[in-house]
């Protein structure tokens, strides 16, 4: 499809000539245009694509309206990470500890040459296990985080016994909610008992920010694997092309400094190394990102590029990847409750939030002037978005 395969050459930092040169063939033989820019949002990389596209002269190969839109959803996202990115700061200044950054808080300053390319949800650390929770209940005294909103009274006592547990399938604690936008604070990269070890050997080589006593970042073995890891546990789930360029753009860009004796190294096991390495082989059948031979060798299946169809569904079927399926989740998460009516109540509110809860988290995506029914449009905004993330 010539949809897609635009998309996927325009969504890289630096594109060869000969992908330059076909995305103008491209643009020439006709595009659907609405759907290009449809597919192109819904996997998160329209701001790349406008920034790779104005760098290397190509905005008039796009319609005028269409290239308008590509503009405002990269200014946009500039807007909202540069509010997002406050919040570092504030922890930093807040805790005196040593917080990691993690995926877009990290890569959005580091990685991408500007904060409009690349789109964040929210702001990821990663601190020690034990300042975890301490952490958390520091940030709470700041006036600018907002008080805990909860899909019901239930959903609020089981965050409190995963809270307390930490168990091996938690990895982080629950969202601190700021004025401007959400932080997760993790304390174990990789989830499982037996793989801590791994998010202490990313503790132990993680370096300064230089901008900060207290902000560090990820080794580029370690953001790598981490990176690779966190799209692997949504392989049954929906996936997104953004998250493929981020470890496309990651290779490319550290390709003189990985140790890749390093990676391989913290991908003994067996089970691990299967998700590492297959995460690689797809953004190399996406992006032909050069991979080393020590990777190589070990994966004789060379996959065929995929369709960006095909992300929005993962690459796992549904039934063998039983740990990451939402509906194992929810029943893990019930047996964690004793009594029968609790369990009847968490089912009922994941579907049916209360309306306090509704009306914070969507009172800012409602545009329609009528006022009356907001709960219902509310709801029916939560079910689609749910729904679509399943």
């Amino acid at each position: 499809m010539n949809e897609d395969l635009f998309i996927i050459k325009a969504s890289t930092l630096k594109p060869a000539d000969e992908d330059l040169n076909l995305l103008r063939t491209l643009a020439v033989n006709g595009l659907d245009w609405p759907e290009l820019y449809k597919k192109a949002w819904m996997h998160g990389v329209t701001p790349l694509m406008y920034h790779t596209l104005t760098k290397n002269s190509l905005s008039d190969i796009l319609p005028q309206d269409c290239y308008a839109d590509f503009k405002s959803d990269y200014y946009q996202t500039a807007i909202r990470n540069s509010n997002l990115l406050q919040i570092i700061d504030r922890v930093a200044n807040k805790v005196k500890k040593k917080i990691i950054l993690l995926k877009g808080a990290d890569l959005t300053q580091y990685l991408y040459p500007s904060i409009g390319i690349r789109p964040m949800g929210d702001i990821d650390i990663l601190v020690e296990r034990e300042d975890a929770q301490l952490i958390r209940e520091q940030l709470y005294e700041d006036e600018d985080v907002t008080k805990e909103i909860f899909k019901s009274s239930v959903h609020k006592k089981l965050i409190e016994i995963m809270t307390k547990e930490q168990t091996a399938r938690v990895t982080h604690l629950p969202a601190v909610l700021y004025r401007y936008g959400a932080l997760e604070i993790h304390w174990h990269l990789f989830g499982g008992t037996d793989s801590y070890y791994l998010t202490k050997n990313a503790l132990n080589s993680a370096f300064s920010a230089k901008k900060s006593n207290y902000i560090y970042r990820l080794s580029p073995e370690f953001m790598l694997l981490h990176l690779c890891s966190h799209l692997y546990s949504h392989a049954s789930r929906v996936l997104c092309l953004r998250m493929f360029c981020d470890i496309n753009e990651l290779l490319r860009n550290h390709e003189s400094v990985i140790d890749w004796e390093v990676v391989y190294e913290n991908t003994k096991s067996i089970d691990f190394k299967e998700k590492i390495f297959t995460v690689l082989l797809l953004v190399r059948s996406i992006f032909k990102t050069p991979l080393p031979e020590i990777i190589l060798k070990e994966n004789k299946l060379l996959m065929e590029c995929v369709s960006l169809d095909s992300l929005r569904n993962g690459f796992l079927p549904k039934e063998t990847a039983l740990v990451n399926n939402k509906f194992s989740e929810y029943i893990i998460n019930i047996k964690k409750l004793k009594k029968q009516s609790d369990r009847l109540l968490l089912l009922y509110r994941t579907l049916f939030p209360e309306k306090e809860w509704l009306e914070y988290y969507y009172q800012e995506t409602n545009t329609c002037k009528n006022t009356e029914n907001l709960s219902a449009r509310f709801f029916f905004e939560y079910l689609k978005n749910k729904f679509n993330s399943s």
